[in-house]
């Protein structure tokens, strides 16, 4: 079998203590690579980064994709939502995949190398929360991390569902209106140009998923290793 690596950044010296601050954050190469603005995952990792840079801690990289279905899934997931207009749990039950497929066994063995005892954890997730301390980790406490700020209707429909359907703890509100189906219909989306400002002629570039994205995407998680 094979053994996919989990990269770890730690900043400052955390050997021996408690209370270290860790971001558990699960890989999303839409967001982080290619620039999808479907979730918040790339501003939720810089976040992460820069606040850990700040006062020292664990910066954990998940390689679980798609919260665990993975990266040619995700997509079937995201082709979908686009043609359906499901939202990101449903498009995941309808191609037969959970809605929740990731599993931390790995943390409990990193912090113990690291000779961390106990963390705070870096999280709008109950789930990852609940699953750390399932695995024995102990979380002193969790801090909510907020990115409302630059996020499309896409985002924060995104965030909306977490809220709504996965219990996140997020002040996004939880009745965030579908953006697909807004434009299906042709009725204004509320969450684009809320200041009051009229849309300029970029707005539909900046919001409008690129059509190439998926099939890049597809095409690195289908394409075959060199040997």
């Amino acid at each position: 079998g094979t053994c996919t690596p989990w990269p770890v950044c730690v900043y400052g010296e955390v050997h021996g203590r408690s209370g270290v601050t860790m971001r558990l954050h699960d890989a999303c190469l839409t967001s982080e690579v290619l620039g999808s603005v479907k979730c918040d995952c790339a501003k939720q990792l810089k976040l992460a980064q820069r606040q850990i840079a700040a006062s020292g801690g664990v910066l954990i990289y998940s390689p679980q994709e798609g919260r665990g279905i993975g990266l040619a899934n995700k997509i079937s997931a995201y082709a979908l939502q686009a043609r359906e207009g499901l939202d990101t749990v449903d498009a995941n039950l309808a191609l037969g995949l959970p809605d929740e497929n990731r599993s931390y066994q790995a943390v409990p063995f990193i912090l113990r190398d690291l000779g961390v005892s106990s963390v705070r954890l870096l999280t709008n997730n109950p789930f990852k929360i609940n699953s750390l301390r399932a695995l024995g980790v102990e979380v002193e406490g969790e801090e909510c991390q907020v990115c409302d700020d630059e996020l499309s209707a896409y985002s924060r429909f995104y965030l909306s569902t977490k809220a709504k359907r996965m219990d996140h703890m997020v002040s996004t509100a939880r009745d965030v209106p579908n953006p697909i189906l807004q434009q299906a219909t042709g009725k204004p989306n509320p969450n684009q140009q809320s200041n009051g400002k009229q849309p300029d002629a970029e707005t539909p570039a900046q919001e409008a998923e690129p059509a190439s994205t998926a099939s890049a995407a597809v095409s690195a998680a289908t394409k075959p290793s060199p040997a």
